[in-house]
């Protein structure tokens, strides 16, 4: 096996290499969201792990800290991103040596309290051989909107309903308008420009709408939501002021806002037993199958909140 050159570095040094990989693998449109993410992010501490064989990146990895928060106190959360390697070089222990690296870096450095991931199946050995262990499972939730379903299940859970007001995503400064929603009693992002204005839009998420619950100027709770092929509306955000939020009366909201814009189909992926999970089954929406998260723990002394505490949707882990 040959003995590659493993390097840590600023994806900004590093771009033709890390780009010219992507694009050899068929994944040409990595580019830009290379030149919208990576970029922006550095200032913030992303930085990648690269194999070379010969001066060529033949393997990589990113770590992006991100500052996570329930209310009373602060850890951050080192979110993996973009595991990939050149066709004729994904044996299992080039890659593991490559995850092996970044781990040891980032306990040296400090660079986070926890490493968190989501993952393909065929990753899952490269991440257990680098300490990581199952950490939460994620449900793929889904309203039908073919009435009367959707009032069924609101007469069911008798939840409040507030009435939703929609604002186009880019012209919501968050620091100003959701500076009270700070989703108590839930372990999640801090709320930022930057974390939310490096995630949408892109593939996974195209621009949407943020639903404003209660007084457009100072609401007490607001969804973010991005619109999908086939007429779906997907969740990617919830943020609510009150520990006490009417969660399945939200959700119910903002099936009923999809309703009246034609979509055919609301959907939500959170953490089995998180407070979304449960206000989505209360609202109604039926499950599909699971995945899974996995994490690794780099400061012990501070330990991560159990995953049913977490408000959790995947817009948090990719930046596709």
């Amino acid at each position: 096996m040959a003995d590659f050159v493993i390097e840590r570095c600023l994806p900004s040094d590093r771009a033709t290499e890390i780009k010219d990989l992507f694009t050899r693998v068929g994944m040409s449109e990595f580019s830009p969201v290379f030149d919208r993410v990576y970029r922006a992010r550095e200032r913030s501490g992303l930085r990648s792990w690269i194999a070379l064989d010969g001066g060529r990146a033949v393997r990589h990895v990113s770590v992006n800290p991100e500052r996570f928060t329930d209310g009373e106190r602060a850890l951050t959360g080192g979110v993996l991103g973009d595991l990939m390697a050149d066709e004729e070089h994904r044996d299992f222990w080039g890659p593991i040596k490559l995850m092996r690296r970044m781990v040891a870096d980032v306990r040296r450095d400090q660079m986070a309290d926890f490493l968190l991931t989501s993952f393909a199946p065929a990753a899952e050995g490269v991440f257990k051989a680098a300490s990581f262990k199952q950490f939460a499972v994620l449900r793929r939730h889904f309203m039908p909107l073919v009435w009367p379903y959707p009032l069924i299940r609101r007469l069911q859970h008798g939840e409040r309903v507030p009435r939703l007001t929609a604002v186009p995503f880019a012209a919501v400064d968050v620091e100003v308008a959701f500076r009270e929603l700070r989703s108590p009693g839930c372990f999640r992002p801090v709320v930022s420009t930057e974390y939310f204005s490096t995630r949408m839009p892109r593939a996974a998420f195209p621009a949407g709408w943020w639903l404003h619950a209660g007084p457009p100027d100072s609401p007490d709770a607001a969804v973010l939501v991005s619109p999908q092929p086939g007429r779906d509306l997907v969740v990617a955000d919830v943020l609510w002021r009150n520990a006490d939020a009417p969660l399945a009366g939200l959700l119910s909201a903002v099936a009923k806002w999809a309703t009246r814009s034609r979509f055919k189909r609301v959907t939500l992926t959170s953490i089995e037993g998180s407070p979304l999970a449960r206000a989505a089954q209360r609202a109604g929406f039926l499950t599909r199958e699971p995945y899974r998260l996995m994490s690794l723990s780099i400061n012990p002394r501070d330990s991560v909140p159990s995953s049913d505490q977490w408000s959790f949707t995947p817009f948090m882990v990719t930046a596709w």
